[in-house]
């Protein structure tokens, strides 16, 4: 099949690279537009530009798909069909309707629950124990479109989001030419979704990346592998990053935020406690706990700020 391939982050990689290695010919990448970094003034290319760029496949970086030239590219390419993931642009009904087959997403999550932008961080930040890989067709709505097809999966609470969103995406990457194959053949059916259960996966924000440790210790680890790198709290003026965690078998009455001993044990809300086993203080490296606590004093017994 001619495909046209639209992706951005890291969770569409294995997908695109999985599609060049198939039997399908990938005419042109869409990816998000390079933007500038600040520090060295360097541009900064997506995960799925710099593969596109490798392949030498054809590359275009709109910043919207709404405008009738976008159309009129795509036309002229002659695809099959779009396959998406993880693009980070509306798709309009323009483009929806440009090929036969229409626009086939792998969405990370178990549709409808956790439609939108952040579905995997989403889950992991909830507390679910379990997930979905979904194969969909995409029309106007945000992830609202029939499924062709659904494999559910236990959430791994030990992975962090890059680890979770490598294994989702290669089962997502093997589900997909599995539906291609079945679209190709006329034997694919899309089941259409129900609202019923419906959530939304706002995209993370800074807010989202603070610790509060009055929270419970599963909803903490939770959130410092979900967000990796970025979940943070502060000590002392000082913003640090709670990279990777794990859960403790304690119960503790201290207050939450105590440091409970040397392996940085942390008292949460519930009176339960988690471990920070990797830490980040500014334009530093990440380093392990107890290399961290080498330069960088956190007593036990204090208190660090939520």
């Amino acid at each position: 099949m001619r495909i046209v391939f639209m992706g951005t982050s890291e969770f569409a990689v294995p997908i695109l690279n999985r599609l060049i290695n198939s039997q399908h010919s990938i005419k042109c990448v869409y990816t998000k537009e390079p933007k500038m970094q600040s520090r060295g003034m360097k541009m900064h290319y997506s995960p799925i530009y710099k593969v596109a760029d490798k392949y030498q496949i054809p590359i275009n970086t709109p910043k919207t798909l709404k405008n009738q030239s976008e159309v009129d590219i795509l036309n002229d390419l002659e695809v099959d069909v779009i396959v998406v993931a993880a693009y980070g642009l509306i798709i309009p009904r323009s483009i929806l309707n440009v090929c036969k087959l229409g626009c086939i997403n792998v969405h990370p999550s178990d549709l409808p629950r956790w439609r939108g932008a952040a579905p995997i961080q989403r889950s992991m930040m909830a507390c679910d124990t379990e997930t979905a890989i979904c194969i969909m067709q995409l029309d106007e709505g945000v992830d609202t479109g029939p499924i062709f097809a659904k494999k559910h999966l236990k959430i791994d609470v030990n992975k962090n989001i890059h680890q979770l969103t490598e294994d989702y995406a290669q089962i997502g990457a093997e589900m997909l030419l599995e539906t291609l194959e079945g679209l190709e053949n006329g034997l694919a059916k899309a089941v259409p979704q129900t609202d019923t259960g419906a959530t939304y996966a706002q995209k993370i924000t800074s807010e989202d990346e603070r610790i509060d440790w009055h929270e419970s210790a599963t909803v903490m680890h939770g959130k410092i592998m979900a967000l990796s790198p970025n979940a943070y709290f502060v000590n002392q003026g000082l913003k640090i990053k709670a990279v990777e965690s794990v859960l403790i078998d304690q119960e503790t009455n201290e207050l939450p935020g105590t440091v409970i001993n040397k392996h940085l044990d942390v008292a949460c809300g519930d009176g339960k406690v988690v471990r920070i086993i990797k830490l980040q203080r500014p334009n530093a490296k990440i380093l392990q706990t107890r290399d961290f606590l080498c330069g960088y004093k956190i007593p036990i017994g204090s208190i660090i700020e939520s």
